[in-house]
This record gives structure tokens, C-alpha cells and sequence, in this order.
């Protein structure tokens, strides 16, 4: 059984007298495993498509299967529950609180699934020491780097281990530096059994993934495996 299979996938939203149709009937399958760019230029509906893949929206129609469970239906509790189990997000623009340091940001997840203090903490580490940061445990996002605040961002994604990672745009706020350090982080994992899924606009971005699926107009146009060489 795929990890992730998505049937027919139509997303519309209702914008004054008329249906704004932006998903209209994708299907996909994702490998346990696997490490999938989905690519497409602004208005081509992958934002969509990545919010209903990260279970933060649901579509209009269409099953969307994750490990097994339909999605599709689901209520928002339920939704958020699978969130928190199933998927490890990591955003653009990092999403750290500034207020916390970096073992207690990456910790955050643990703490909403219950997981006792020191459980919270010895797991924080490990995920911040996966990343390469094991000297910033008590570090804040100010007095970090934007390369180093994004590989916070992974290992607080990581440290639930999820299913699948869901990366919207990672790189799009980092130098080219700080960009190839978070992309060798990504290879590791994949290398490693995990599987990503990374939304990019950014040909040089996706060729490290594994496929490449383009959206063009809310339709898948192309899925191609990548060689590396």
C-alpha cells in the first residue's frame, strides 16, 4: 500500500458569483520512502495541493489516502490530530517562536503529544544534533543564522517521527550556502527511509529530489524520476 495516494483531487472555491476551479483531478501515489518535488509557477495550484497533502485543508472532491485512512471526509480535530502525528512541516519563513530557544522549539511538538519533560528533552537533542546544531541547544532564533534557524525548523519536524516531511519552499529564504546545507539534510533523511515532499518553484531545488511532478494549471503535466549522478 502507498504512503500517500491521491484520487481525482478537485479543489474549487467560491469567489463572487462564480467556482474558481484550481485543482482539477489530480492523481498521485508517494512511495513510503520516496523524496518528491511537486514544481509549478505562481497560480499553478501547488500551494493547494500542498495544503491538502499536509491535511490543512481538505478538497472538493476526490479521496486523498494517507498511510491507508481516507482524509477526505475528516473533521478539522481529526485533521489536526493526524497533523501532529503524521506530518513534519517545515516552512519558508521557519516559524519559530522568538521567545524560545532552540531545544524548547523543536521540544513544542512533543509537549502537545504529551510526552514527558525528559522524554521532550533527550529527543529535542537528538533531532538538533541529526541537523548539525548540538551547540545551539540554548540558542533563540535571533541569535541564530537563517541557515541555522531553517535546520531548527527540521528537526523540530523530524522529532515526532513522522511518516512524511512537508516542505513548502525551504531553501527560499537562505543564501546559496545556507540552501545546500538544508538540501544535504533533506538527502540524508530520504537516505535514511524517510520520505519528503518539497514544493519548490526552483528547477536547481528539485533535481535533488528524487521525482519531479509539475502543476500547471491544477493539473499534474509531467512526473519524471531523477538520476543523480
Amino acid at each position: 500500500m502507498a504512503l500517500i495516494e491521491m484520487e481525482q483531487i478537485r479543489k474549487s472555491y467560491k469567489m463572487a458569483d462564480e467556482n474558481l476551479e484550481v485543482l482539477k483531478g489530480i492523481s498521485l501515489t508517494i512511495e513510503q520512502g520516496d523524496y518528491v518535488a511537486i514544481m509549478g509557477p505562481s497560480g499553478s495550484g501547488k500551494s493547494t495541493l500542498m495544503h491538502i497533502l499536509g491535511c490543512l485543508d481538505v478538497p472538493s472532491s476526490g479521496h486523498y489516502f494517507l498511510s491507508g485512512q481516507d482524509i477526505a471526509g475528516l473533521s478539522e480535530s481529526k485533521l489536526a490530530s493526524i497533523r501532529r502525528k503524521q506530518i513534519g512541516f517545515v516552512f519558508q519563513s521557519f516559524n519559530l517562536l522568538a521567545a524560545l530557544n532552540a531545544l524548547e522549539n523543536v521540544a513544542l511538538p512533543l509537549l502537545y503529544q504529551g510526552v514527558s519533560p525528559g522524554e521532550q528533552r533527550e529527543r529535542a537533542t537528538e533531532a538538533l544534533n541529526q541537523v548539525g546544531l548540538g551547540e545551539r541547544l540554548h540558542h533563540r532564533p535571533s541569535q541564530l543564522s537563517g541557515g541555522q534557524q531553517q535546520r531548527v525548523a527540521i528537526a523540530r519536524a523530524i522529532v515526532t517521527k513522522p511518516p512524511v516531511i512537508l516542505a513548502d519552499e525551504p531553501t527560499g529564504n537562505l543564501d546559496s550556502h545556507a540552501g545546500q546545507e538544508v538540501l544535504g539534510i533533506f538527502s540524508r533523511l530520504h537516505e535514511a527511509g524517510q520520505t519528503v515532499i518539497m514544493i519548490t518553484h526552483d528547477t536547481q531545488v528539485a533535481h535533488h529530489a528524487n521525482r519531479i511532478i509539475q502543476i500547471l494549471d491544477g493539473n499534474i503535466v509531467s512526473s519524471q524520476e531523477v538520476t543523480h549522478v
